[in-house]
């Protein structure tokens, strides 16, 4: 939006762009609204509960619990975008995935899906049976 001339606009195109720039608002409202607030409220009622239970002298305390965590989701998700690139970049792999055939992936396939499993098991695939699936994984 920042690179449109405005002044340079005839009255039309301007009107056209001022209702663009309503349903962008419009629509940065509605995802404020569904991810940040619930998020927010989240993480008030966490840090009630902390010092409800903990009772620090700093009410902020609950913060540092959540600063620099490493969390596990994060990790999980940057493990299964890696193994995403690995399985896109080439067909054969994608093929093995999808007709359950692990043990023909290529070996950084199976590498990447052995650690996801150990790592994670039943976090990363909801209590997927790997034996009742056919694959070596």
């Amino acid at each position: 939006m920042g690179m449109v001339n405005l002044p340079a606009l005839s009255d039309s195109a301007l009107a056209q762009e001022i209702g663009q720039r309503s349903r962008i608002h419009k629509e940065w409202l509605a995802t404020y609204r569904r991810d940040c607030i619930p998020f927010a409220h989240g993480m008030r009622l966490f840090g009630k509960i902390y010092n409800d239970l903990m009772k620090p002298k700093d009410p902020f305390q609950f913060i540092s619990l959540l600063a620099g965590s490493g969390m596990v989701s994060v990790r999980r998700n940057q493990m299964l975008v890696d193994l995403a690139e690995l399985i896109r970049k080439d067909p054969l792999n994608r093929t093995c995935i999808l007709e359950g055939k692990g043990d023909d992936c290529k070996p950084e396939v199976q590498k990447g899906l052995k650690r996801v499993l150990d790592q994670f098991g039943d976090l990363a695939w909801r209590r997927v049976d790997w034996a009742r699936t056919g694959t070596g994984f």
